[in-house]
């Protein structure tokens, strides 16, 4: 096991492009500590990963939206990321939801991109992923839109997917939203 040392710092701080930042540090597999400001340490477990390393047969199908004073927003052109809900990730969306995400170190780890999918939302909002592995999900995306003054505005979200029966479907919406 290697050790990596994060800090962490708000969500509002990140650029988009640092969506996947927030993934690339789950892979590590000793608990951080529940203080979203309080430094991290964790170490990479590949035990986790395994099963999810390979392509399966596998479907997950979903739309993501937010709502803003009446009308739906879709996250159009917004990359949607897969991920396996192991207890790694589990630590990571638990720190998202308190706001905080770990910063990076320099490099990251290629053996994250043999478990994490990635797909883009189309005009509607829908996105899917094949040949995924049969087995529990992260999904995250985000919904963005351009509120004149205020600049872009919108949200993050992250839900959960059980693709154990082979298909399946998922709605983020303001429910969802970190």
């Amino acid at each position: 096991m290697t050790m990596i040392p994060f800090r962490n710092f708000a969500l509002t701080v990140l650029p988009v492009s640092c969506a996947a930042a927030l993934f690339l540090a789950a892979c590590q597999s000793s608990e951080p500590p529940l203080d979203p400001n309080a430094p991290l340490e964790i170490a990479y477990s590949q035990s986790e990963f395994r099963r999810y390393e390979r392509p399966g047969d596998a479907t997950l199908a979903g739309q993501a939206f937010l709502h803003d004073q009446g009308d739906t927003i879709p996250c159009t052109g917004q990359p949607v990321l897969l991920f396996p809900r192991t207890r790694s990730f589990e630590r990571m969306v638990e720190l998202a939801r308190m706001k905080a995400h770990p910063v990076l170190p320099e490099a990251t780890d290629p053996r994250l991109n043999a478990v994490m999918r990635r797909a883009v939302c189309d005009t509607d909002g829908n996105f899917i992923f094949k040949n995924l592995p049969r087995g529990r999900w992260y999904v995250f995306t985000r919904v963005r839109w351009s509120a004149g003054d205020l600049g872009m505005v919108g949200g993050d979200l992250i839900g959960e997917a059980d693709t154990s029966a082979g298909t399946a479907r998922v709605i983020l919406d303001d429910r969802n939203r970190i």
